[in-house]
């Protein structure tokens, strides 16, 4: 299973101007997590949001043709930056960002130092013409089958960071996510497209399967077949259609932001409550899903942060949360 910007800041979302617990943060700058991860300055100007103009889908253009992984592998590198309680990771592995053991590595550490910083959410992004193409066929077509399971977790590593970060994650995506591309979308929370966009799994191309764990749960068991099955490629304005994508714009790296500063302005405790409650519930039988629902309502109607919500309301001030 070869699991193949910034923009300037508008008005800010409602409590974010007043949640000190975000502002606390603002322009924090991450040390590198390693030699490969080199660090832009925080803030927005310091990402590199440079993008090639995206060509049609040409065969030379398919992840899957041997002609898309036929040069030297390129020096790979994920650019770092913090900006308040939100992070931003820039895929920059040209000229398709796939996922070679570096950079999954340097995505992992990197969740780690975010994770460490308890941010509020985080942004995946890319330069060029794709947000990740899925595997480096290169690394694949060598696997032993003793090492096809080390090379699947780490892929599921990667992904099961994204899913299973405290915060939001959001994926900006501008350009080819294919295969384990694709799978590193479906890994975050919220995906947002730009025009350019374009997913598939591509597993019965290649003679695999992908994202078979995944992509039902987010747009329904027919989508999934649908695409699964045909490997056909899906475009921006499909995407959003079939609730792959909660919106296509003209600027990704805005709207991906403007979510980000939504999330990061609200209760911590209660992000990840309802981020980990609707996974956990999902698996349950309905009673036994409201009765953990409700035990979660009483744990947190308990919190400083509830209080302190409350509080705020009958002032009508925004809350200052702090995550306790």
């Amino acid at each position: 299973m070869a699991r193949h910007g910034r923009p300037g800041k508008a008005g800010a979302p409602d409590g974010a101007r007043g949640n000190r617990g975000h502002q606390a943060q603002r322009r924090g700058v991450l040390r590198p997590v390693a030699a490969r991860l080199p660090l832009r300055p925080a803030g927005r100007a310091g990402l590199d949001t440079a993008r090639a103009e995206q060509p049609g889908l040409r065969q030379a253009d398919v992840p899957w043709d041997a002609r898309a992984v036929s040069h030297p592998a390129p020096a790979v590198t994920v650019h770092a930056a913090v900006d308040g309680a939100i992070g931003t990771l820039t895929l920059d592995a040209p000229p398709l960002n796939l996922l070679s053991d570096a950079l999954r590595a340097a995505l992992l550490e990197a969740l780690d130092e975010f994770k460490a910083r308890r941010l509020r959410a985080v942004i995946v992004r890319s330069g060029g013409r794709a947000f990740c193409a899925g595997a480096d066929l290169r690394d694949e077509v060598k696997l032993t089958p003793e090492q096809v399971q080390a090379f699947l977790d780490a892929d599921e590593a990667v992904f099961s960071a994204l899913a299973g970060f405290p915060g939001a994650t959001l994926a900006a995506v501008d350009g080819y996510a294919y295969g384990g591309g694709f799978e590193l979308a479906l890994a975050c929370d919220i995906r947002v497209a730009g025009r350019a966009a374009r997913f598939a799994g591509v597993g019965v191309k290649l003679g695999l399967t992908v994202s078979t764990a995944r992509l039902a749960r987010v747009a329904g068991e027919g989508v999934a077949l649908d695409l699964l099955l045909t490997g056909r490629v899906v475009e921006a304005h499909e995407a959003h259609v079939l609730g792959l994508v909660s919106s296509v714009t003209d600027d990704v790296d805005t709207e991906a932001r403007r979510l980000a500063d939504v999330v990061a302005s609200r209760a911590p405790l209660s992000v990840q409550a309802n981020k980990a409650g609707l996974r956990h519930c999902a698996r349950l039988p309905l009673a036994e899903a409201v009765a953990y629902e409700r035990g979660e309502w009483a744990r947190l109607q308990r919190t400083g942060d509830h209080k302190e919500a409350v509080k705020a309301f009958f002032a009508k001030r925004p809350p200052v949360f702090t995550g306790e």
